[in-house]
């Protein structure tokens, strides 16, 4: 694990604002001084709480590309709200990058949100972003004191503020900088812990559809000749009524399936769209697809349009289009 200090300024100086990057060096000093408190290592929230925003300044279609590059889980609410998923993504950096340990990247993930059952170092760190010495909304002063008499009736104030979140609204603090990073903050926790679904992991993997074939199975066997009928056959060209002639029918053939590649940007595959596609038909004809491609979708994911692909003969199946 790095925890060269300065190294990790450096490394966090050159991918946030400086007004977030003070803000860090305040998160990292309130943790600092809430360690001793809990009987939590200084140094590892001294790391947690200077890297907690590593991502927070990142563009919004990095951050998008960043997530389904990484495959890290994101619930339907993260989805809706990609700013609050860079907790995550920093807690992703961290633990590839820089090595933290997996408690430390957990505190980083969930520290907008909040999660069931977290730890004391989560929760310091939790607590440390909201009441760092840089927030200057009104009741700052008297949550950072009910912090450091009991830390969980201290979260369980900042939960309410956010349920109250108009009382930070920017407007009602024209000119205050922090003010609207605080009902920003607030808010976006406020989304997430309102809503039980929001805890749970949603597989936003897409299952790739997949073709069975079916094997055809003749049930037309010619009959074994007995020797009195071959002698019969040979001899005198007699052929018994026993015996049954071949079947010549043909046999049902499926159509083959046709693959079609389709491209689409980060944004259209994050949120899903839809696009109109051709497809040259066996019998040289021109066809019009409405396709709708759902959110989520990965890449080599497929979509498929039954019965789209090449004719059957003989009565057989057609074949299925697959993008």
């Amino acid at each position: 694990m790095i925890t060269d200090i300065e190294y990790l300024k450096n490394e966090l100086r050159n991918e946030v604002t400086e007004k977030r990057y003070i803000h860090s060096l305040g998160v990292m000093k309130m943790c600092e001084k809430l360690a001793p408190k809990y009987n939590v290592d200084s140094e590892r929230l001294r790391l947690v709480g200077l890297m907690h925003d590593l991502a927070k300044d990142m563009e919004k279609d990095k951050k998008i590309k960043y997530i389904l590059d990484n495959n890290i889980p994101f619930s339907e609410t993260e989805k809706a709200n990609i700013e609050i998923m860079h907790g995550k993504i920093a807690g992703h950096i961290c633990k590839v990058k820089y090595k933290f340990d997996e408690e430390m990247c957990r505190a980083i993930s969930c520290h907008t949100t909040g999660k069931e059952n977290m730890t004391m170092l989560e929760k310091i760190l939790f607590i440390a972003d909201k009441i760092d010495e840089t927030r200057k909304y009104s009741s700052a002063e008297e949550l950072r004191d009910l912090a450091f008499q009991n830390i969980d009736k201290a979260i369980i104030e900042n939960i309410n503020h956010a349920i109250q979140a108009k009382k930070y609204h920017p407007d009602m603090h024209i000119g205050d900088n922090f003010s609207e990073d605080k009902f920003k903050d607030i808010n976006e926790a406020y989304k997430v812990l309102s809503d039980t679904k929001s805890r749970k992991r949603y597989d936003r993997n897409w299952h790739t559809y997949t073709q069975r074939k079916k094997k055809i199975e003749s049930n037309q066997k010619e009959e074994k000749k007995t020797l009195k009928d071959r002698l019969l056959e040979m001899f005198f060209g007699i052929t018994t009524t026993k015996t049954k002639q071949k079947n010549n029918k043909k046999l049902p053939l499926n159509g083959e399936n046709i693959d079609t590649d389709v491209e689409v940007s980060i944004l259209e595959a994050f949120f899903g769209t839809s696009k109109k596609l051709k497809l040259l038909t066996i019998d040289g004809k021109t066809r019009t697809f409405n396709l709708n491609i759902p959110a989520g979708i990965q890449n080599r994911d497929k979509i498929r349009f039954v019965g789209q692909g090449k004719l059957g003969k003989n009565g057989g199946k057609n074949g299925n289009w697959y993008l």
